[in-house]
């Protein structure tokens, strides 16, 4: 048991590094918050209504985890490569 809560304490350190790192990734002003797999309604619902132009903005949301912010993330990656595959 107390293997694993180092190990929790460990990725969730980790998390919040890598993500600091990231903080100024831009989120495109069409991206949806909506719908997103493994987002909590109350969250998608929060970032919809904020609409946070970087990460380091949604990560000062109340609630926002570094799971979330991981998860918001991979998708803009994910937007941003399908964007730039359109354009070539």
């Amino acid at each position: 048991q107390a293997r694993g809560w180092a190990c929790w304490r460990w990725m969730s350190r980790s998390s919040r590094n890598w993500c600091a790192g990231e903080e100024s990734t831009l989120i495109p002003p069409d991206f949806s918050f909506q719908n997103q797999p493994g987002l909590s309604k109350e969250l998608q619902q929060k970032l919809e209504r904020v609409r946070p132009e970087t990460l380091g903005q949604a990560g000062r949301i109340e609630g926002m985890t570094p799971a979330a912010l991981t998860l918001i993330l991979i998708q803009v990656k994910r937007a941003q490569r399908a964007s730039a595959a359109n354009t070539r």
